[in-house]
């Protein structure tokens, strides 16, 4: 008669202990080592979550309604009037959290007029409710004005989700994407991690990321 099959297995008592204590070790270790040395690598985190994108000869450049760089403004008129592209395009709802009511115009519209881009090469598309409906509007705009390589400057931290959802939706029209990414005002890349309002954009920023990564929105 044989014996019956057991369904455990014996572990030698140190070597059971061995293993408790290393992973009670790196339990200890690994978050007391990113602790200690966060100065060094938490600057570079804002990075992973920008992307630029170089693009020759672009036909339109295209602003965020609600970016806040004066600089990305201030570039998209230099283009203008150095006759490097038709026309500048303002896209998303031209809405702030400072607004009552809906505005007419962005404010990035009046900022394109004061640098001397005039009313009729500014194309305003005020339409979507979330990133992925107003690149579906700008995709629109494009197919309907011919615009075949389009530029955006975006204001980071986070530009690559911007992108990364761009290829998707204006790429598979056959049109052409570009970046470049304008450093927010506000943030600073040294300081971010500390309590306030700039830690909670970037991680935020970090998870909506994660899910255009691996969602198969367009």
């Amino acid at each position: 008669m044989g014996s019956a099959a057991r369904d455990y297995y014996c572990v030698p008592r140190r070597l059971a202990y061995s293993l408790g204590a290393f992973v009670l070790l790196l339990a200890v270790v690994v978050p007391l080592a990113a602790w200690v040395t966060a100065p060094s690598w938490l600057p570079r985190v804002p990075a992973l979550l920008d992307e630029d994108q170089p693009i020759a000869d672009p036909d339109v450049v295209v602003l965020k309604a609600s970016g806040e760089s004066n600089e990305a403004v201030r570039q998209a008129a230099r283009l203008w009037r150095g006759g490097r592209v038709q026309q500048v395009a303002i896209f998303g709802v031209p809405f702030t959290p400072d607004n009552l009511v809906m505005p007419a115009h962005s404010p990035r519209y009046e900022q394109l007029v004061e640098q001397g881009v005039p009313v009729g090469s500014i194309v305003e598309i005020y339409q979507g409710d979330d990133i992925y409906e107003e690149l579906e509007a700008v995709r629109g705009a494009a197919q309907q004005r011919g615009w075949r390589r389009v530029l955006f400057y975006a204001d980071g931290p986070g530009s690559r989700r911007s992108l990364v959802a761009a290829r998707r939706i204006l790429g598979e029209a056959g049109i052409t994407v570009g970046q470049t990414t304008f450093p927010a005002p506000w943030f600073d890349g040294q300081t971010w991690w500390r309590p306030g309002q700039a830690r909670t954009i970037v991680f935020v920023r970090a998870v909506q990321l994660g899910f255009t990564l691996v969602s198969n929105r367009t």
